[in-house]
């Protein structure tokens, strides 16, 4: 066996460039990971926030437990003897 022709200068630099190409899509894609992973946080806290919001103004809204429940809307009732709708 012989060993293979050693690299020319410009075969020597265009490895050199490809691998410091491949090192520099390697840390973008990390960052870009990372700023995604932070996305997903921000969104997901969002939600979360919204949601809990959402259940404090439902809350609100209602009569608290044990109170006299008031006229059902569209139910029928009697006044001075007439029949009315609610």
């Amino acid at each position: 066996r012989t060993a293979p022709p050693p690299l020319t200068k410009k075969q020597r630099q265009s490895r050199k460039k490809a691998e410091r190409q491949r090192e520099e899509h390697a840390l973008a894609a990390e960052l870009q990971e990372q700023r995604l992973r932070a996305h997903r946080c921000e969104l997901e806290d969002l939600r979360s926030r919204e949601q809990w919001a959402a259940e404090r103004r439902k809350a609100a809204r209602q009569p608290p437990s044990g109170a006299a429940p008031s006229h059902a809307r569209g139910a029928p009732a009697l006044v001075d003897g007439k029949l009315i709708w609610m």
